[in-house]
């Protein structure tokens, strides 16, 4: 009966020692091998223990070696979990994640729930309390604005409506901020910026539409490429518009520094809160850019190099000229949405449909682009 009842707890803790260590993704292939081996060779030590009267025998000996056997059979079906989760440790206590959704896009329909039941100041704290710990979406930032203007919050209006612009995907979306900027623009109390009138060089990092000088409706409009302008403070009202230099065509000087390149922060280096590690960060670096090569960052310079020669003639709508080298900029970095979006662009304006598609085909597969950016992709 002890027998029986010795076997039945070993077996139950061979499967559960099988099971916990399989739960990882990268295990699941080995999981029904030891769920069934391991509580089969924990049964099997538990009756070739030596015997615990004292008196060791030559049988005892030789369960003994059996045991050993059992035990060395159970290490080797256990090693791929082992070397996993060892190396697992081993990795987050070097580099150690702080998982946060704010990567993750807002989901704006609780929002919308809320705004149907005309609980809109419910409705703004939601989207406020997501906004902070969630990545921002043009969407989810289209309906803060309706919410403020709702509460005849211009200033926090207008704010959100700049926001707005570098996350816009399509000519539809910066018509739509143009037009709600429009509409309230002599309604804040925002200052006017430049004091000064003399032409000045700004460079944009995202499309920016422009419209005639002192338009009142966007009816009339052109978008201009990422790039390098010339441009002219012009004071209309209000407000001051930056025209580009020798042209009619221009925007307010808040829209124009909403896209305005900015040098992005450098990121901390790997376990830079601790020096010892990272020393040995530092050091795993070196020992794997000697065996793999360093990241090919003289290819992503090369493809903003071209990019930034295919929009000088795509602001020329030179697009026969610019497509040569909007393919060789996506070839260098294939993971660069602005040479996609434009090589696309250029390929429906000088391609066949047949080119359009094999190019799209090719670009779609060739990085992890998200929802948005594949439906900008396919136009």
């Amino acid at each position: 009966m002890i027998s029986i009842l010795m076997s039945i707890l070993a077996a139950a803790l061979g499967f559960t020692i099988a099971f916990l260590l399989s739960r990882a993704p990268e295990l699941r292939p080995f999981r029904l091998s030891q769920l069934i081996f391991v509580p089969l060779a924990m049964v099997s030590a538990i009756h070739l223990l030596p015997s615990p009267h004292g008196r060791y025998v030559g049988a005892d000996l030789q369960n003994f070696a059996y045991y050993v056997g059992v035990a060395g059979f159970v290490a080797v079906l256990l090693a791929p979990n082992i070397a996993h989760y060892c190396g697992l440790a081993l990795s987050n206590f070097l580099d150690p994640h702080d998982w946060k959704p704010s990567e993750e896009e807002i989901d704006p329909r609780p929002v919308q729930r809320l705004i149907d039941r005309e609980q809109h100041g419910e409705a703004l704290t939601l989207l406020d309390s997501l906004l902070k710990n969630h990545k921002a979406t043009y969407e989810a930032l289209l309906l803060k604005t309706r919410l403020l203007y709702h509460f005849q919050n211009v200033p926090d209006t207008l704010d959100t409506l700049l926001k707005m612009l570098p996350l816009s995907k399509s000519t539809a979306q910066r018509v739509a901020v143009m037009e709600g900027l429009m509409a309230i623009q002599n309604q804040g109390p925002r200052p006017t910026q430049s004091t000064s009138r003399e032409r000045r060089t700004v460079r944009i990092q995202h499309e920016l539409l422009v419209v005639p000088l002192g338009a009142k409706n966007v009816s009339v409009h052109a978008d201009i490429p990422p790039g390098v302008y010339e441009v002219e403070p012009v004071f209309e009202g209000k407000q001051c518009w930056l025209q580009l230099a020798g042209e009619t065509w221009g925007n307010f000087e808040m829209c124009w520094e909403a896209v305005q390149f900015s040098e992005a922060p450098p990121e901390a280096p790997i376990g830079s809160s601790n020096p010892l590690l990272a020393g040995i960060a530092r050091m795993h670096r070196k020992i794997g850019y000697a065996l793999a090569g360093s990241p090919d960052f003289q290819a992503q310079a090369e493809a903003r190099e071209l990019l930034k020669e295919a929009n000088d003639f795509i602001r020329r709508l030179q697009w026969s000229q610019a497509l040569p080298l909007l393919q060789k900029a996506s070839a260098a970095d294939p993971h660069c949405y602005e040479v996609a979006y434009r090589l696309m662009e250029a390929t429906r304006r000088c391609e066949d449909r047949q080119n359009v598609v094999r190019t799209l085909r090719r670009v779609l597969h060739q990085s992890n682009w998200s929802e948005n950016e594949q439906i900008m992709l396919q136009g």
